[in-house]
């Protein structure tokens, strides 16, 4: 199936769909090496698939953790650059149900270069290079009600 996203000659965009995995304090995130960050489980969605089913594929996909739903958490739109190219992404993250005693697909490597797991202490999350940022405040007293926010990270004036 294609993936919901084009590239156009001013960028990128994509639709992504998202999965928080909490553990013991802990959040399941994708650390990038070779950029130093991490950032959430996900990937684009997929024509055809709704962002909750998106989510759960791409927590599989990735960590072997066979995840369901809880319930919408955050709706985040993204602007940022990678290697001078505007990136423009809308990420549905959902919050997923307990995962009980299930344990990652060995220190699973995800099939990108120098990319891998990682649970972040939520209480220490801003000590991290890792987005959203967000995260930090929202995953410490989830809301009961959906959060939306807008990051502008990208240095082109996209707001102007």
């Amino acid at each position: 199936m294609d993936d919901i996203g084009f590239k156009t000659d001013s960028g990128k965009f994509r639709l992504r769909g998202v999965g928080i995995v909490i553990r013991n304090g802990c959040v399941l995130m994708v650390h990038d090496e070779k950029r130093g960050y991490y950032y959430p489980i996900g990937g684009a969605v997929r024509i055809g698939e709704s962002t909750e089913e998106a989510a759960v594929r791409e927590v599989f996909e990735e960590s072997g953790l066979k995840v369901n739903i809880d319930r919408l958490l955050l709706v985040q739109e993204n602007f940022f650059d990678i290697e001078d190219e505007l990136h423009h992404e809308i990420a549905f993250c959902y919050l997923m149900k307990d995962i009980g005693d299930q344990e990652l697909s060995g220190d699973r490597v995800l099939d990108y270069s120098a990319e891998g797991l990682a649970w972040l202490q939520i209480e220490r999350f801003h000590e991290y290079k890792a987005y959203p940022e967000i995260y930090g405040t929202l995953l410490k007293d989830l809301p009961s009600e959906i959060t939306h926010v807008v990051v502008n990270d990208s240095k082109r004036g996209v707001f102007s």
